[in-house]
C-alpha cells in the first residue's frame, strides 16, 4: 500500500484516520473522540460501531491498494 492510497483513504473518511507503517508493514485505523466519563461505554460503542462501517467500506479499496 503506499501513501497516496492512504491519503485517499484518509479524504474519504472524516471519523477515522488511515496510517501506513512501511516499517511493519501494518496499516493502522485511529479514531479520535471526546469522552466523557459518565457516558464513556455509549461513546466507546458509538464510535468503535462507526469505525468498522468505514472500515468495511474502507476494505475492498485497500485490498485493491494492497494487491495492486
Amino acid at each position: 500500500m503506499s501513501v497516496p492510497s492512504c491519503n485517499s483513504l484518509n479524504d474519504s473518511f472524516r471519523w477515522v484516520k488511515f496510517v501506513w507503517d512501511s516499517d511493519a508493514n501494518d496499516l493502522c485505523c485511529r479514531v479520535d473522540g471526546v469522552i466523557e466519563l459518565d457516558s464513556c461505554a455509549k461513546e466507546v460503542y458509538e464510535l468503535m460501531a462507526r469505525m468498522a462501517g468505514i472500515v468495511d467500506e474502507a476494505y475492498p479499496r485497500i485490498m485493491k491498494a494492497l494487491w495492486a
